[in-house]
């Protein structure tokens, strides 16, 4: 049997593991992978590669076969090369740009992406973050057939997964990430062998999930309107998207993880700096690992020392 000729269009560490696994499968051949150019990052203002074209490297890749265009739209360049690979499907990982109809119809079988959500609901830029923030205790891997539309395809496979309380979104991005690497391989295989049926979406229940602004980030303690599990909520679900912080002499701090507590009627209001609890309406934050501005991580109570100690 001939291998499954693959083109991985990805850019993050969440394309990772898909890309990962499709590199080590010996039924498929990667013939190429596209991926973001390299861009500035941090305070140097360096170029630096996509994280997807440094794994591919790293990984004993081809060089020559990773492309980082800055457009798809009128590239008709990429479009020929992947024609010439005569491929049998493209899969998309979190690439970051819309996927053009010409590229679209390239492959034999079908451009497959991993997105995950119950789809219609939560289609967009960050589907795990929205649903913990609104408290979902379950959502969906969905692998889904790319179209026009943006995350409208046709639904291959949906594969249930539960969302802890207590895990945040750092812990379940890359369980996520692996569980839908293995679910897009069977389901390469499965449309292969004629044993997938894909579902149509509708738009009922649909909920965008839009891109996660840097503004959403701040808890302003002086808002005692704040509700304390919304604001455990938001917590988690952006820990592995900058992370929520709130002011303390007018310096950031971040919290990276934190616990819960249910309370109805607290006493007081905002940042305790003996227990390093948050108290908020209907709740408490209790933070386990804080980030001041311009310092690593550390656990709270080394957090509160320092401050006593200054």
């Amino acid at each position: 049997m001939d291998k499954i000729k693959v083109s991985f269009f990805g850019s993050s560490d969440f394309s990772i593991p898909t890309l990962k696994h499709i590199l080590n499968d010996k039924d498929i051949e990667v013939k190429s992978i596209i991926t973001m150019p390299p861009a500035e990052k941090n305070r140097g203002k360096k170029l630096s590669n996509n994280v997807v074209q440094d794994f591919a490297i790293q990984n004993g890749f081809n060089e020559k076969f990773i492309f980082t265009p800055q457009t798809l739209k009128n590239n008709q360049e990429l479009i020929n090369i992947l024609k010439n690979q005569q491929l049998d499907f493209i899969v998309v990982v979190a690439y970051g740009k819309i996927i053009t109809k010409s590229i679209i119809d390239l492959p034999k079988y079908e451009i497959l992406n991993l997105h995950p959500s119950n789809l219609p609901k939560y289609r967009g830029a960050a589907p795990i973050e929205r649903a913990i923030e609104n408290g979902e205790n379950e959502t969906c891997i969905c692998i889904m057939k790319v179209d026009v539309g943006l995350d409208t395809g046709d639904v291959a496979v949906r594969q249930n997964y539960k969302l802890d309380f207590n895990n945040f979104a750092s812990d379940i991005i890359p369980d996520i990430a692996e569980n839908g690497a293995i679910l897009m391989i069977d389901t390469i295989k499965k449309t292969i062998n004629n044993e997938i049926k894909f579902e149509k979406q509708t738009e009922d229940g649909m909920i965008y999930a839009n891109k996660i602004e840097k503004k959403e980030l701040f808890i302003d303690l002086n808002d005692k309107n704040l509700d304390g599990l919304t604001i455990y909520n938001k917590i988690r679900a952006f820990n592995n998207s900058g992370c929520c912080y709130f002011l303390l002499n007018n310096i950031r701090v971040k919290i990276i993880k934190a616990s819960f507590e249910k309370s109805i009627n607290n006493n007081n209001y905002g940042f305790n700096k003996k227990t390093g609890n948050i108290y908020l309406k209907n709740g408490i934050i209790k933070p386990i690992i804080v980030q001041k501005e311009g310092k690593k991580p550390v656990n709270i109570k080394d957090f509160l020392n320092g401050l006593n100690n200054n």
